[in-house]
Formats: C-alpha cells, sequence, structure tokens
C-alpha cells in the first residue's frame, strides 16, 4: 500500500505538470506582451512630447519674431529714426509691446541710450539744458536788485513788483522762471495763498523743464511747493491731490531728474502725504488716498528695481553687444535670413537680459550711426509668453514639464512636481531665452493604469492566472491533505472500534466457556460472571448506539421524541443507570441536584446516552481520582447537566477540539485509554439539537468539567439536521 506522503507527492507533481509548467509559461508571455506594450507607449510618448517641444519652441519663436518686426517696421518708417529721439512711434511701441522693457539705440561708441523715459532716475545729470543759458548781465541786472529787495531789504511789497518786471520783460526762460518763483515764494509767506498757488501752477505749466542752477526742473520743485502752499491755506483735499499727481509725475518719468533728486522729492513727498493722511479724520476719500499712497510706494520700488536693472544694462552691455556684433556668424550659419535680428542672452551682474538687435541687411554697412534694439522683460517672457504657450500645449494631455536657466534652476514647473527622468529636453526661442524645457509623463493613478490602459488587459490576465494557479494548488493541496487526514482518521477508527468491539466480546466468550462447562467455583462467581457478561453487552450496545446515533445525524435521519419530564427525576435515573458499572470501577459518584428541579422538554433517550457519554469519560481520565460529581442547577434561562472529575484534565488549546469525530487529544499515556473518539462529538450533537450547547472548563493535572447547557423555554423536536 502507498503511505499518504508518496501519495500526496504524487498529486502535487501531476498538478504541477499539467497545470503549473503550462500557466507559468502562459505568465511568460504575458509578461513579455507587458514589456512591449511598454516599449510601444515609450516610443509614442517620445514623438508626442517631441511634437509639443517643436510646437512650444515655434510659438515662442514667433512671437519674438512678431515684436522683432514691428520695431524693424517703425525704424523703416518714411519718417525715418537716427536716434532714440527721432522716432515717437518708438516709445508708443514700448508700450504696446508688453514683451518689450525698452527699446534702445547702441551707439558705436558702445553709448547706450533707451527711447522715452523708461528710467526713474539717471546716474549723469543731463549735459545740455532744453532753454538757453541765461545772460549773465541780464541776471546780475534787474533779477538781482529784486533779490537785494527781497533778502536785504525785506521789501516783500517791492520786491514782488520788481520781480513781476523781471518776468515780464525778460525774453530768458532761465530768469523768467526764476522771477515766477521768487513770486510765488513771496506771494506764500505774505499769506496770499491762492496767489501762490496760481504762481506755482503757471511755472510748472510754462516753464516746467527749465532747471535751476543745480539742475533741478522748476516743474517738480513748483509741484512740490503747491502741495506745501494748499496745505498751508487749508485745503488738505486738494493738497492730497497735488502731492499725489507729484507723486504719480515721479513714477512717470515727467522730470529728467539724477538719483539724488529723484530720492529727495519722492521722500518729501510720501512724508508729507503720509504725516497728512494721517492726521485727517477718516472718510472715504482720505481711506482711498491711503490705499492709493500704498499702491504707488509699492510702484517705487518696483520701479526703482527695474531702473537699477537698466542702467546697469546702459552702463556694461554695449561693449559686449558691439563685440557679438562685430564676430556675428553669417546668416547660413545660423539659418536666419540677411538683415535680421541678431539674438543674445547677456548676463550682467547675476541679471539675464535677453537682447535682440537689428543688424543692418549687409555685413559691409558702415554709414548707420548704430543699431536698434530690444530689451525683453524676462518675466514676461516667462511667465506671459512661455507659460501660457505651453500650458496650451499640454494640455489637456496629462504631461508634466519643467522650465530651467543655464544654471540648472527651476524657474517654471507644472502644477504636479514631474517625477523621474525627464522624455524630452529642448532649447528656446534661438538664444534669447537661455531655458530649457523638459517634458516628462506623469505617474499614473494605480487604477487609472489598470482600468484604461493596455497594461490593464494583461495585467488582468497574468492576474487571472495566477490566481487561478494558487487557488488550483490551495485547493489541491487542502483537498489531497483533507483526504489523507480523513482516511487516516478512518483507519485509526476501524482500529480503534475493532479493539473496542474485540475487548468485550472476549471477556463475553470466555465467560460463556466457562459457564458452559460448569466450571464456575461457586454460584457466587458465576453470579460475577453474569453480571460481568451483562456489563460487556452493555458497554457493547453504548459503542454501537454511538456510532449509529452520530450517522444518523450527520446524514439528518435522527428525529428527537421529546417529552417533558423532572430535571430531578432524570438525572437520578442516569446516575442510578451507570453507578453500578462506576462501583465496580472503584468510582463513587456524588451529585448534586437543584430542588425542586424545573420541568423539561427534550429526549430521555438522547439525554442519557449524553450523559452517561460524559460520565463513561470521566471514569476513563479521572487517572488516580475515583470521584464524580453530577450537577443539575439552572442559570440565565437555562438548565445546566454538569459532570465533573478530578483526574488528568486538558492541555490548553484541546478544550474545542476534543467534540470533533475521531480526535483523543492528551499525550500517549491517555490515549491508550479505551475509546473511539465519537462521544464528545455525539454530546455535543445531542446538546446542539435540543437547542443547547456545551462548555468544557479543564485544568491540566486538576481535572474536567463538561456541562450541556440546555434552554428552558425552547421547545426541542424534529429532525436534527
Amino acid at each position: 500500500m502507498r503511505a499518504p506522503g508518496d501519495a500526496r507527492k504524487r498529486i502535487l507533481l501531476l498538478f504541477f505538470l499539467g497545470i503549473g509548467v503550462p500557466s507559468v509559461l502562459l505568465g511568460y508571455l504575458a509578461f513579455r506582451g507587458i514589456q512591449n506594450d511598454q516599449a510601444l507607449v515609450e516610443r509614442e510618448r517620445q514623438d508626442r512630447h517631441r511634437r509639443i517641444a517643436e510646437v512650444v519652441a515655434g510659438s515662442v519663436d514667433a512671437a519674438i519674431a512678431r515684436v522683432e518686426q514691428s520695431l524693424r517696421q517703425q525704424i523703416s518708417a518714411p519718417q525715418g529714426a537716427e536716434s532714440p529721439s527721432g522716432h515717437p512711434g518708438l516709445d508708443s511701441l514700448r508700450l504696446e509691446e508688453p514683451l518689450i522693457r525698452v527699446v534702445f539705440f547702441l551707439e558705436r561708441s558702445g553709448t547706450i541710450r533707451f527711447v522715452g523715459q523708461p528710467l526713474l532716475f539717471s546716474k549723469k545729470a543731463e549735459s545740455s539744458s532744453p532753454v538757453s543759458a541765461p545772460d549773465p548781465a541780464q541776471a546780475s541786472g534787474a533779477l538781482q536788485a529784486a533779490r537785494i529787495l527781497e533778502i536785504r531789504d525785506q521789501e516783500d511789497s517791492q520786491a514782488l513788483a520788481a520781480y513781476r518786471r523781471v518776468y515780464a520783460g525778460a525774453s530768458d526762460h532761465r530768469i523768467r522762471a526764476e522771477a515766477l518763483n521768487a513770486i510765488a515764494r513771496i506771494q506764500a509767506r505774505s499769506g496770499s495763498y491762492p496767489e501762490a498757488a496760481e504762481a506755482y501752477r503757471k511755472l510748472q505749466r510754462e516753464l516746467g523743464p527749465v532747471r535751476t542752477g543745480n539742475g533741478t526742473p522748476f516743474g517738480v520743485a513748483a509741484q512740490m511747493e503747491l502741495g506745501a502752499v494748499l496745505l498751508a491755506s487749508g485745503d488738505s483735499v486738494a493738497a492730497t491731490r497735488a502731492l499725489m499727481g507729484l507723486m504719480d509725475d515721479l513714477l512717470g518719468g515727467e522730470w529728467a531728474l539724477v538719483e539724488s533728486q529723484f530720492d529727495f522729492f519722492a521722500l518729501r513727498t510720501r512724508e508729507t502725504l503720509s504725516e497728512l493722511l494721517a492726521g485727517e479724520e477718516v472718510t472715504p476719500y482720505i481711506e482711498a488716498s491711503r490705499d492709493s499712497l500704498a499702491i504707488l510706494v509699492e510702484e517705487e520700488a518696483a520701479k526703482r528695481a527695474t531702473t537699477e536693472v537698466l542702467l546697469a544694462f546702459q552702463e556694461t552691455a554695449g561693449d559686449e553687444m558691439l563685440a557679438r556684433l562685430a564676430s556675428r556668424p553669417d546668416a547660413a550659419e545660423t539659418g536666419e535670413e540677411a538683415g535680421g535680428n541678431l539674438r543674445m542672452a547677456l548676463d550682467i551682474g547675476g541679471y539675464s537680459h535677453p537682447v535682440s538687435v537689428e543688424r543692418p541687411m549687409t555685413g559691409g554697412s558702415t554709414d548707420a550711426p548704430g543699431w536698434w534694439g530690444i530689451l525683453f522683460d524676462p518675466e514676461r517672457l516667462r511667465n506671459d509668453l512661455l507659460g501660457p504657450v505651453i500650458r496650451q500645449n499640454t494640455g489637456p494631455d496629462p504631461v508634466e514639464w519643467l522650465v530651467k536657466d543655464r544654471t540648472g534652476d527651476t524657474i517654471l514647473a507644472s502644477q504636479a512636481s514631474p517625477r523621474g527622468s525627464p522624455t524630452i529636453t529642448a532649447t528656446l526661442a534661438n538664444g534669447l531665452l537661455p531655458y530649457s524645457l523638459e517634458l516628462y509623463q506623469p505617474t499614473p493613478h494605480l487604477v487609472e493604469t489598470l482600468l484604461t490602459s493596455r497594461r490593464g488587459v494583461y495585467f488582468y490576465a497574468f492576474l487571472l492566472l495566477t490566481g487561478i494557479l494558487v487557488f488550483g494548488l490551495t485547493l489541491t493541496i487542502r483537498s489531497v491533505t483533507d483526504q489523507l487526514e480523513l482516511a487516516r482518521l478512518k483507519s485509526d477508527f476501524v482500529s480503534t472500534i475493532s479493539h473496542e468491539f474485540k475487548s468485550p466480546l472476549t471477556a463475553i466468550r470466555h465467560m460463556t466457556e466457562i459457564l458452559l462447562a460448569d466450571r464456575a467455583p461457586s454460584e457466587d462467581r458465576r453470579k460475577r460472571y453474569y453480571q460481568v457478561m451483562l456489563e460487556q453487552s452493555e458497554r457493547l450496545s453504548l459503542l454501537i448506539d454511538n456510532v449509529l446515533d452520530l450517522s444518523r445525524m450527520e446524514e439528518g435521519g435522527h428525529e428527537l421524541k421529546v417529552e417533558r419530564v423532572d430535571s430531578g427525576n432524570l438525572l437520578t435515573g442516569i446516575v442510578e443507570a451507570v453507578d453500578h458499572r462506576a462501583r465496580h470501577d472503584g468510582f463513587s459518584i456524588r451529585t448534586e441536584i437543584e430542588t425542586p428541579g424545573p420541568t423539561l422538554l427534550l429526549d430521555v433517550e438522547a439525554i442519557t446516552q449524553a450523559m452517561t457519554n460524559l460520565i463513561d469519560n470521566a471514569v476513563k481520565y479521572s487517572g488516580e481520582s475515583r470521584e464524580i460529581v453530577v450537577r443539575g442547577f439552572s442559570d440565565d434561562n437555562h438548565f445546566n447537566l454538569a459532570v465533573e472529575d478530578f483526574g488528568i484534565g486538558l492541555r490548553a488549546g484541546e478544550a474545542e477540539k476534543v467534540f470533533e469525530r475521531f480526535y483523543r487529544g492528551g499525550d500517549e499515556l491517555t490515549r491508550s485509554v479505551r475509546g473511539t473518539g465519537l462521544g464528545l462529538t455525539l454530546v455535543k450533537r445531542i446538546a446542539e439539537a435540543h437547542g443547547g450547547s456545551v462548555v468544557v472548563e479543564s485544568e491540566p493535572g486538576r481535572g474536567s468539567r463538561f456541562t450541556i447547557r440546555l434552554p428552558l423555554e425552547t421547545t426541542a423536536g424534529g429532525n436534527d439536521g
């Protein structure tokens, strides 16, 4: 006969050869399919990202070329443009094109001149005045006499008349501006605030660009004094408007000032406005003025930073641009048309300046005084042009991207942070922008990968195949194990039941032979033989009943015959029936029965069989102890039938296993005790058939107590299924 271990190995080997090997082969093919599909997806992704990068670079280049074309059209206009002041359309071009920071003219000497007034201030004073220099003789004549009357003689009325004569009769703008400024000063000092305010307005309006002896325009000084006059007159609203207008003019580049002049007027204006608005009662106008002042302060800071950048560019970029123009590549090398723009990115003071210089139509042109150029705003190029173009061409497909400068720092990025290596890296705008665009494929969510991608099909197939393989292997192993275990239990059961039947049959046969041969030594011995034969036949009957009843219960064919019975009488009868056998083995059964006991509705024969099994089990496993206790008591709507011994007990973890078929717990010593392993299984089935349960409490070396708990209000009957 083949051993169970050999049978298991044989079945598992057949399973592996018949199912495992083909499954592994199919799994390998599925894995190769996933790899091939992934490679195809990667190629498609690279092609798509390459097209996106080309479109983005082309769109940015087209936008910049459009601005360059606008400059070309302006300087090619019929009126021409030989210098920054020679073409008013160039300044409007700067205002119309948000990408332009400033339009400039690069002279052959390397000097850079800006179109319009993009600066808040300059580093150097104006080299020439917009008006003619004053006549020294005239300045030292009537004007000097008026000053003597005002300052030395303190004759304000005579001085005022003298200044008015100078203003009316002088032809020089500088002298007229000095006289009008003195007229306004004397009127303010004398308290004639309306006349003084009007004089300052006239000075600003008619002679504003004229400069004082220290190079300050009379107009900006007149605006400052006008605010002070209006404030002194008590008209705080008009003073606020005048000073706000001065701040607007300063930030708008209305007056050509050097840095020290701008700082002086901007600081005094801010301080005066802050004091004025802080001391006024809060009204909607005052509140709005405070907000406007805060906005102007922020604007001043931003424009000051821009001015610093432009001044640095103006001072140092000329020579580098001349060097690049001198060594500019041929059109064939750059792929640009002759006469096109030369684009470059100049690093000055750690700041990148995107520049496009208009090149002459022919390389030998030396007659032009210089070159026109555009200094682009890098922030607007990045945020207003490059960012929107990338977002437009990468959506709605899931593409993640980064824009990096030449140092590798990220300056723009998609909402999601890219991970891994870029699919494509592309440069932008032909050297004007020192940026590179990196495109990434976002990592898809697991659900998206499994539900929408083609790899999901292979994954599902592979997962299904693996699941079938694992399930089949588990089922096979479990089935084989169960069958082998069942075969072993059945073999043990047949061996055990044969032994259990053989012992009483041998005893009955031996006694029968003695009685038939009339070899009993005495009548008492004869009766003893009859008693042994009766006990052994009852033991055989109990064994047979256990086997047959358990079989009928598991097949659902055992019908309970319920009847009403007094619990006390039931237990007393059960104990009396088994007492003589227990006493024969040297045991005493002590009963503790609740009186008066309740009336129970149950199958007397089945419960008697269950209790007999429990008492028989207690006799077998009592060890050296010879006392058994049978109890009957009520608690929690249940009536309890308990059998307790004080023997060897159960080991930890065996309390539930002892109710399994054929299970016999304990060590080798306890397993040598006669029994089939069905008694406690039958007890549990009978208790459950009555709607109750069996509870075991045990401690090794101190005995066990088995309790059948029967519900008092449950009517038992029908078939046990």
